[in-house]
């Protein structure tokens, strides 16, 4: 049986919720924790255990940045190319809530799509 559009979406958002907000913030108390922790056990004379975990955090913290971040970006660079133009740009404007007033979406056009960017260029 053929999947359905809905099933596409469901896919992707259940895939990028791996990145919602909640999830960054419990990887910065996480990295905090860590750093207090790592702190009590140099103090308590435990520097050579210490010294490995620098290591350890430093190595996926440099994977972070220079391998899984380009990816991402990436990724949302062809999701935003396959959604197409307008429906970006429909996504970067006011909404409307429950009743009926406008609000910001909070989300920049990127200049690709005629941000802010591409408008200066065009004047």
């Amino acid at each position: 049986m053929a999947r359905s559009l809905a099933d596409y979406r469901k896919e992707v958002k259940g895939a990028m919720a791996y990145f919602d907000r909640q999830r960054l913030e419990e990887l910065r108390k996480a990295i905090e924790d860590y750093q207090y922790s790592m702190q009590l056990e140099a103090k308590a004379g435990n520097t050579q255990d210490v010294a490995a975990h620098r290591l350890s955090l430093a190595a996926t913290a440099l994977v972070l940045q220079q391998q899984i971040i380009p990816a991402l970006d990436e990724i949302a660079e062809q999701a935003l190319d396959v959604a197409g133009a307008d429906a970006v740009k429909t996504a970067c404007g006011p909404r409307r809530n429950w009743n009926d007033i406008e609000i910001s979406s909070g989300l920049i056009l990127p200049s690709k799509f005629g941000g802010i960017a591409d408008r200066a260029v065009r004047r």
